[in-house]
């Protein structure tokens, strides 16, 4: 969960504007993650499941309700999902392949962050139909994501693996949003910084 989930929705929930639909969504898997993991570990990890448990509701310390008077839950069926299990297995081995290729550009001292980067990606065609309604750019929490299918670039200058993905990283072009950290051409200075629209229209909502 820290090293994919919580790695890249950590910028909707400190950045986006707290009316977010995208933002109210991560608080809610939170809250499902938090009943779920507490209940689950509570027999393992006593004293940490109980710590957590009165950090985030510290009256109930004053009732008595322990974590370990509390139900475990039942996990409806519907959220076992094989094909959408294959899904995001397709969209994880990208990930790792495109996080792959940005250590690689940062070996070379050719980018510093991941957000530095602009990767131009070759995939087989039966693989686009993975990346529907997808945004790479948050997966791998990079700059703007340039997609190809099957005509894999001449030269030799790219990054792959076993997976026959192919990636070219080219640098960013922009200025980097000191709110968010992104690069980004839309960003323009203002009285309170240099900042992306996002964020602009997040700190006015302020």
């Amino acid at each position: 969960m820290s090293a994919f989930f919580f790695d890249i929705r950590k910028d909707s929930l400190y950045c986006d504007s707290i009316t977010s639909e995208k933002r109210k969504a991560v608080r809610t898997v939170l809250d499902i993650l938090f009943h779920y993991l507490t209940r689950w570990l509570a027999p393992l990890l006593s004293f940490t499941a109980e710590e957590a448990w009165f950090t985030r509701y510290p009256e109930k310390k004053e009732k008595g309700e322990t974590i370990h008077l509390q139900q475990i839950l039942p996990v409806p069926s519907y959220w076992k999902n094989e094909q959408l299990n294959e899904k995001w297995e397709k969209i994880r081995i990208i990930r790792q392949t495109l996080t792959g290729a940005m250590e690689e550009a940062r070996r070379h001292k050719k980018i510093g962050s991941s957000l530095e980067a602009q990767p131009e990606i070759y995939l087989p065609q039966e693989w686009l139909k993975y990346l529907e309604n997808i945004s790479l750019e948050e997966v791998a929490i990079c700059g703007k994501v340039i997609m190809r299918n099957d005509n894999f670039p001449s030269d030799k200058n790219y990054f792959t693996d076993s997976t026959g993905i192919q990636i070219i990283i080219h640098t960013t072009k922009g200025e980097k949003c000191e709110r968010c950290w992104q690069i980004l051409p839309e960003v323009k200075e203002y009285s309170y910084g240099f900042v992306c629209q996002r964020c602009k229209e997040t700190i006015n909502e302020k």
